[in-house]
């Protein structure tokens, strides 16, 4: 059973159409994952962006915290759209705040380091 199995496995490997149509999927999918990275590093990009502005808009406007939030996210939805040319959906949201979480959390743990 198992050699048949094998056998016919090997046969179809061996068969150019379906070499063809294997390196298509390959093809496919690296390219899926070259345009999803490609996306990820400029909604992150922005989010980056979005935070140092909203850090601006906290030090001139005496937000703190959580307040900064809005500035934030105005910002990213605002410079999202002028590249994408719509808002920008849930998933890119939910990475834009993702990214300014670490941010925040990077930038408190530099303030709290105490060199020795």
């Amino acid at each position: 059973m198992l050699n048949t199995i094998l056998s016919i496995v090997i046969t179809l490997l061996g068969n150019a159409d379906v070499q063809a149509a294997i390196l298509a999927l390959l093809l496919a999918a690296l390219a899926w994952v070259i345009k999803r990275w490609v996306w990820t590093r400029n909604v992150v990009g922005l989010a980056i962006e979005a935070y140092e502005y909203a850090e601006q808009q906290g030090l001139l406007q005496h937000l703190r915290g959580f307040q900064k939030f809005d500035p934030f996210m105005d910002k990213f939805i605002a410079r999202y759209q002028e590249i994408y040319g719509v808002a920008p959906p849930p998933k890119a949201r939910g990475v834009a705040v993702q990214a300014m979480e670490k941010r925040v959390a990077d930038d408190h743990a530099k303030s709290t380091d105490i060199p020795f």
